[in-house]
């Protein structure tokens, strides 16, 4: 999934904001969804997860065929139990498909894009979940540590910030926070980027982050 020397540095640029120059990455979409992916088949209950949702899909089908042979076998009933047990049967799916979504994708739940920026005052993470834009601010005073784990390149960040969303009805007050979970979908080239000037504040794992996550969630 990684692009050239060439196409990572067309991914980022500086721009000059009020004499406040920022690096700014704009994220690669493919790598989005790949990552996210990775994150939640990581979640140490999603294999029952999908049995489950295999169970479902068995059941769909079960009553759906069921419900079809019955009307083939009885002429006289109406269609409209055929059309009931297939909405039935979907919506059965469904729901077991949304249950696990919302027990294994956090914090990275539809999530649709990702830019993250650098720049004197600190760090700007800003990302999208549907039609919300969420931007994560910490300034590199209030950083206390910066855990980067490769295999899922996720940048856990530690210390005083703040959240803001942004929606048709507006952009709400910042909510603080003390510390926030980056998704980093961007090659080597832009991670080095990203991590470099942080030098031995950033503590490098591989793995450990998702399970840590995943004990604070119990």
């Amino acid at each position: 999934m990684s692009l050239g020397k060439s196409q990572a540095t067309y991914m980022h640029r500086k721009v000059n904001m009020e004499n406040n120059e920022r690096d700014i990455y704009y994220c690669q979409l493919p790598m989005v969804k790949m990552l996210c992916n990775r994150w939640a088949e990581a979640h140490p209950t999603r294999r029952k997860q999908n049995s489950a949702v295999g169970v479902t899909l068995i059941l769909g089908a079960t009553i759906i065929l069921g419900m079809l042979y019955y009307t083939i076998k009885h002429a006289n009933v109406p269609q409209w139990y055929l059309h009931v047990s297939i909405w039935a049967a979907a919506l059965i799916i469904f729901m077991a498909g949304r249950q696990r979504n919302i027990i294994s994708n956090p914090p990275f739940k539809g999530l649709l894009n990702v830019r993250y920026e650098m720049s004197d005052e600190g760090i700007y993470y800003i990302y999208q979940e549907k039609l919300t834009v969420y931007t994560f601010f910490i300034s590199d005073d209030d950083i206390e540590e910066m855990i980067y784990d490769d295999e899922f390149q996720v940048l856990h960040i530690v210390g005083k910030g703040e959240v803001s969303a942004e929606t048709r009805k507006g952009v709400t007050e910042p909510t603080s926070v003390n510390d926030y979970y980056c998704l980093l979908p961007y090659d080597e080239f832009d991670i080095d980027d990203i991590l470099n000037p942080y030098g031995d504040m950033i503590k490098r794992v591989h793995g450990d982050l998702r399970r840590d996550f995943q004990s604070k969630q119990k």
